[in-house]
């Protein structure tokens, strides 16, 4: 996520599936008859932007019709789940030789153990701790790497040695997994309030519930460790409706309306049932920073746990398929098509994904700014990216002579770049060209940039050369990648009346709001 360290954190999501760019005629017949189509015939709301013209470039891409049957794409359409289900969120992680303490001072702690007797069940081997625990990782007998969940393979086993609060001290052995499988890991959590002290293994009743304390920070469900190659990565486990309010409490700024919530909420929802269900070898299905969405872990603020509750189980779909629901801070006035903004996945190619032209959110700080370059330093921040990136052409490049958009989404918004470069006769009269996307320009400038730089804060950019003075100029609109739905445009359509219903089908056009599973307390994973 792009943030301004004044300002509350609002994200750009950086995950990872690309769709053609809808017309504003396909756009209104999407959302035709629904009451965000109503409202966008409402003076005083936000305009509907023309496409730039009727000659706009073709941006390629995969073709998918916004009437294919709803088994057309099976590559990417999964079916919501019907219980509520655990996210595995990375909190963070430290090198595999530093301590990790866990809870606060005389905070109970219950650690699940792992065993390497395949007799005895997950949960029965627990520890009942008083914080602060203090667990480091050790290098087994012979001097072995320790730990293999970076790598795929069985790997070593894992020790873990642990001091805690009350001066016990001791160790457990991590069980290598399986050919192929990482190894078991670490559990931490909170024991049931009715088991006080009495915890003896092997009780059924050792629920790993929350919060713990971590890192200044209270982690509702429980913590676990996975010991990676280099690092230990610290994981909470959340059931979703505990997830939820601690992102939008991080997501969103206290005080907006209620309608902005509730459409965060369904939209943060869909992002990470997406997650879940696409879930890889990868020991977490999420970040909780600005590559997933931000976290705040356990909150009390009231508007967040108020739209959690009323949103509960509510999830995108379309043709049946959960949509991974991407949003950003400020989109500058025209959305981006998911495929360009965030990458090739089919899921990203559908219609609801295709981009918008809702001019809604003129009232954020970031929807127009100014950023310059002298070209000597532009020269060098692609060059460093294209290298960084193993982009051979962009890391060669000569001097820069011109940079101008090369293409446009069907909204008008710039998708591509060329570049210009070399000595004068070097490719000809006109000098070597180079296509850029915006998403890869907006990456190099951003890469390396100096404290007296201005920001890039996204890929929207009108750039304007002058040679004669050596200067590049962006005159940029928003903040974030601009695919699906703008939070300052959902804030500025909530003023208005919109209720959370209107402004996803505005952002999302033909997309439904499911309820996939009624709130109740998740099984442990």
């Amino acid at each position: 996520m792009d943030h301004d360290p004044g300002l509350p954190l609002l994200p750009t999501i950086d995950r990872r599936p690309r769709g053609p760019g809808l017309s504003r005629r396909a756009l209104l017949r999407l959302i035709a008859g629904t009451p965000a189509a109503m409202l966008l015939a409402t003076p005083g709301c936000c305009r509907l932007l023309e496409p730039e013209g009727e000659g706009d470039p073709d941006i390629g891409g995969e073709d998918v019709a916004a009437d294919a049957p709803a088994d057309s794409e099976p590559r990417w359409r999964r079916p919501p789940p019907t219980d509520e289900p655990l996210v595995r969120i990375r909190v963070g992680s430290s090198p595999a030789a530093s301590p990790i303490r866990i809870g606060d001072a005389g905070e109970p702690v219950l650690v699940d153990r792992p065993t390497a007797d395949p007799r005895v069940p997950p949960g029965s081997e627990t520890t009942l701790l008083r914080g602060p625990v203090e667990i480091r990782r050790a290098e087994p007998a012979g001097g072995a790497a320790a730990g293999s969940a970076d790598r795929s393979g069985g790997g070593t086993a894992t020790v873990w040695t642990f001091r805690d609060g009350a001066g016990r001290r001791g160790q457990w052995v991590e069980p290598a997994g399986a050919a192929g499988e990482p190894p078991s890991p670490l559990e931490l959590g909170r024991p049931r309030p009715d088991l006080g002290d009495a915890v003896v293994g092997g009780s059924p009743a050792s629920e790993l519930l929350g919060p713990l304390t971590w890192n200044g920070i209270a982690w509702p469900g429980r913590l676990r460790l996975v010991a990676g190659e280099t690092r230990t990565h610290v994981l909470a486990v959340v059931p979703m409706e505990a997830y939820i309010p601690g992102v939008l409490a991080r997501e969103i700024f206290p005080g907006w309306r209620d309608a902005t919530f509730a459409a965060q909420a369904i939209a943060a929802r869909s992002f990470a049932t997406f997650e879940v269900l696409a879930r890889s070898r990868r020991p977490w299905d999420v970040e909780a920073d600005q590559r997933s969405q931000m976290f705040a872990g356990r909150t009390t603020l009231a508007q967040a746990l108020a739209a959690g509750a009323s949103t509960a189980g509510q999830v995108l779909t379309y043709g049946g398929g959960v949509l991974p629901a991407y949003y950003s801070s400020t989109c500058g006035g025209i959305g981006m098509p998911a495929r360009l903004a965030i990458g090739p996945a089919p899921v990203n190619g559908l219609p609801p994904m295709a981009g918008h032209a809702l001019d809604c959110c003129r009232d954020a700080p970031r929807f127009r700014w100014i950023a310059t370059r002298t070209l000597g330093r532009l020269r060098t921040q692609l060059r460093a990216w294209g290298a960084e990136a193993r982009m051979t052409e962009l890391a060669e490049i000569g001097p820069v002579r011109e940079l101008a958009v090369a293409t446009r989404t069907a909204h008008g918004r710039p998708a591509s770049y060329e570049l210009i470069h070399g000595d004068e006769g070097d490719g000809g009269a006109g000098g070597r060209r180079l296509r850029l996307d915006g998403p890869v320009l907006r990456r190099a400038l951003q890469s390396g940039r100096r404290d007296d730089e201005a920001p890039v804060w996204s890929g929207f950019l009108e750039p304007v050369v002058d040679r004669r003075a050596g200067r590049l100029t962006l005159a940029g609109r928003g903040w974030g990648h601009g695919a699906g739905m703008c939070q300052y445009g959902a804030q500025g359509l909530a003023q208005r009346g919109w209720t959370a219903t209107a402004i996803l089908e505005a952002y999302f056009p033909g997309a439904l709001i499911t309820r996939a599973w009624s709130a109740r307390p998740a099984a442990t994973a």
